[in-house]
């Protein structure tokens, strides 16, 4: 028999939260600093380092269960011996089983109003920081235990890398990090959070509006590049058959895009890797999308050329490893292009 917080329902929303800061010390020597942090505070329940810690709690309600590893680390960083920098990074991950409208109007035949809805999301982002905030306060409050001869000296501010609403397979369905969740394109907010468009509403949802600069490969974002190029090929499908969505087919190349940005933050924020803040490249010179063959092409070699550059892990270089993950993604990418080819009636290969 269930426990009285289980709920019947599955879990609905994901969410994935992951700040950081650095804390500077003053210490003898910054040999094993990081090792030796670990081993004073080895055992903490509170806040344990470098393990998953698990929870499960009740808002109203919901059911809500929550993931956190601590991530303790010392950059390549250059500057005076006597201060060590170590970096603090946070990751948390909470499920939730039902939002406090949903609990309410449940089994009542009734839809909660958006007001309701609203200040239901509004409470479930807050318990989600506010998770989150618990290990930051613990670390920067004195609740470390520090080694012999090491004080802090000074620390940062935390900053929040990333907040965002996650699917099943990784895809992000919103971003939360502005206070309140927006839906990524090709998601819907039916009122239990952002949910994949179905046909229906993909085919009668206006698509974002190519800029001249982007039809031309001007450089723009690096963020901003790979929506951009699912546009173009929103075009290319429209040319193809128009007045008839191709959403099954777009909805792969919004993982792909989803999964490279996701990948993309992580080193950007995780690692001490320099990346160019735009992106352009001369794939989509005389790009039509009437050509359909030759523009299904161009996209995915701009596709590839993006993340040979932008998942490229420089601190795993050393191993050998840095590429792996575009390795694998060139794969993914070039058996998206080849399912597009056929459902679009391209024969042979340029």
């Amino acid at each position: 028999m269930l426990h009285n917080s289980c709920r019947t329902t599955a879990f609905r929303n994901t969410f994935t939260l992951v700040s950081q800061f650095y804390c500077y010390f003053r210490a003898p020597s910054e040999a094993e600093i990081v090792d030796s942090i670990l081993e004073a505070n080895t055992g903490n329940k509170d806040t344990p380092l470098r393990t998953w810690l698990f929870e499960t709690q009740t808002l109203q309600g919901s059911l809500i269960t929550s993931s956190q590893f601590v991530n303790v680390e010392m950059p390549d960083m250059t500057g005076s011996v006597e201060f060590v920098a170590v970096r603090f990074s946070i990751e948390t991950h909470v499920r939730v089983a039902a939002t406090l409208a949903e609990t309410e109007y449940e089994g009542s035949g009734s839809e909660p109003t958006e007001r309701k809805r609203k200040s239901a999301d509004d409470e479930i982002l807050a318990a989600i920081a506010s998770i989150q905030r618990q290990a930051t306060s613990f670390i920067l409050d004195g609740g470390l235990e520090l080694p012999d001869n090491v004080e802090v000296a000074a620390t940062s501010p935390v900053e929040t890398i990333a907040f965002v609403q996650t699917t099943a397979d990784g895809s992000v369905a919103s971003d939360c990090s502005s206070g309140s969740c927006q839906c990524s394109e090709g998601f819907i907010d039916n009122g239990n959070g952002c949910e994949e468009m179905t046909e229906e509403q993909a085919a009668t949802t206006a698509a974002p509006q190519v800029t001249t600069q982007e039809a031309e490969g001007i450089s723009i974002s690096v963020r901003d590049w790979l929506p951009s190029l699912i546009d173009k090929m929103e075009s290319v499908c429209e040319e193809n058959r128009p007045g008839k969505s191709r959403p099954h087919i777009l909805k792969k190349w919004r993982r792909l895009s989803s999964q490279m940005i996701q990948r993309y933050d992580r080193i950007v924020f995780s690692t001490d890797c320099v990346f160019p803040d735009t992106h352009q490249d001369e794939y989509l010179d005389d790009f039509n999308p009437k050509l359909t063959c030759q523009a299904i092409q161009q996209i995915h070699d701009s596709f590839n050329a993006w993340s040979q550059v932008f998942t490229n892990d420089c601190e795993k270089e050393k191993r050998g490893k840095s590429m792996n993950f575009h390795l694998r993604n060139s794969k993914r990418i070039g058996q998206v292009r080849d399912r597009t080819r056929n459902r679009l009636g391209c024969i042979r290969l340029i």
